[in-house]
């Protein structure tokens, strides 16, 4: 902890006091270890700390977010919007990382953020850019969309016709093609077929 505490320190120096800073434990910490380690870097003003305690361990995310200053957020490990009402029960949660793609689609989607609005809870989904853009605009609790430049993965831009980018003041809008935007460009893809 104390490493990872070092590099959340050396992070909040490179990007400023202006620039949002996010942790993702990605489940790594027991309950107690997860209030430690918040402590330890409470001072570098994180945005979020995401997953601090396994997935499912509703209980844990209670007692990190009674002892923590941090926002906790969680979600991308839910699949259903039942798992979703009892995370947002446990009332430890700030910020809900839903993604549509494994937790059933849009209408499961949309049904997970109104419960969440309903209970003050803003969204930030995870993963599949090219669909959830169109979502983050559909709800009005999104305040964060995460976000995958070209550099991370040439392939998933070329994999459609029509792919989410940056503008040119760095924020994000979704695709005019029809639709979600989510035609796939079998041309790119066409080497990679299996017969």
């Amino acid at each position: 902890m104390k490493e990872d505490a070092e590099r959340v320190k050396a992070v909040r120096e490179v990007i400023g006091e202006d620039t949002k800073l996010l942790l993702d434990a990605n489940g790594a910490y027991r309950f107690f270890e997860a209030i430690e380690f918040s402590r330890m870097v409470e001072e570098y003003h994180p945005y979020w700390f995401e997953e601090p305690v396994d997935a499912d361990d509703y209980d844990g995310y209670r007692k990190v977010a009674a002892k923590s200053n941090i926002p906790i957020a969680a979600g991308e490990n839910e699949v259903t919007r039942f798992g979703f009402r009892d995370l947002i029960n446990t009332q430890a949660i700030s910020v809900l990382n839903p993604d549509a793609a494994s937790l059933g689609g849009v209408t499961e989607f949309m049904k997970v953020a109104g419960y969440a609005d309903a209970n003050g809870i803003v969204m930030s989904p995870h993963g599949q850019q090219q669909l959830h853009i169109h979502l983050d605009c559909a709800v009005p609790n999104v305040n964060l969309a995460e976000f995958y430049p070209p550099q991370y993965d040439p392939k998933i831009y070329e994999s459609f016709l029509n792919p989410v980018t940056f503008n040119e003041d760095g924020t994000v809008s979704p695709s005019q093609a029809p639709g979600a935007g989510l035609d796939i460009n079998r041309k790119m893809l066409a080497p990679y077929r299996v017969q």
